[in-house]
């Protein structure tokens, strides 16, 4: 099952989503985990309070206040980065992380989920596993309820389906399959 979980938290409601559902993961099965903020590199001279140092500093904060209001255990994180999506697969792998949480796609309606483009670009070739949280989970309980996995009879599909099923055991949820 997992171990390290990371969850990319840019201050949006989505990604709150996805700090809740990570929370939720790292109850589920012990895992530990990690907030990360990424912060874009400063390419121009910029006044003071537009700085690297001042963004990490407000980087930091919106981290802590997340971490202290939804998951007092986790480790908070900032990484200095023009790519998002790149900025989180070396901290990933720096971690050795297990699992990838990200909030689905603004413009999906509440209570589902879609990988956005940042996403798919995390997801290419990626040595861990990817969660998307639906759009508003942050406004309901930090319980999971339902585990949905997506299967095709293929070997990934068939580790998918074993994981999701060991993940819904643990967190006492229902399991749904869709084949694709």
């Amino acid at each position: 099952m997992f171990k390290r979980i990371v969850v990319g938290y840019d201050g949006t409601a989505e990604g709150r989503d996805a700090v809740v559902l990570g929370a939720a993961i790292a109850s589920a099965t012990g895992a530990g985990l990690s907030l990360v903020g990424v912060i874009p590199p400063m390419l121009v001279p910029m006044p003071a309070a537009f700085s690297r140092a001042s963004l990490r500093t407000q980087a930091e904060a919106g981290l802590r206040h997340v971490r202290d209001t939804v998951a007092p255990d986790a480790l908070i994180g900032t990484v200095v980065d023009l790519s998002m999506p790149r900025a989180l697969r070396h901290f990933a792998e720096r971690w050795h992380a297990d699992l990838v949480v990200l909030g689905s796609e603004g413009t999906v309606r509440q209570g589902h989920a879609r990988i956005g483009r940042r996403g798919r670009q995390l997801l290419y070739d990626a040595p861990f596993a990817v969660a998307v949280a639906s759009r508003g989970l942050h406004k309901q309980a930090l319980k999971l309820h339902r585990i949905g996995v997506g299967y095709d009879a293929g070997p990934e599909a068939r580790a998918a389906l074993e994981l999701a099923a060991e993940l819904a055991r643990g967190a006492h949820a229902a399991l749904g399959v869709r084949s694709v």
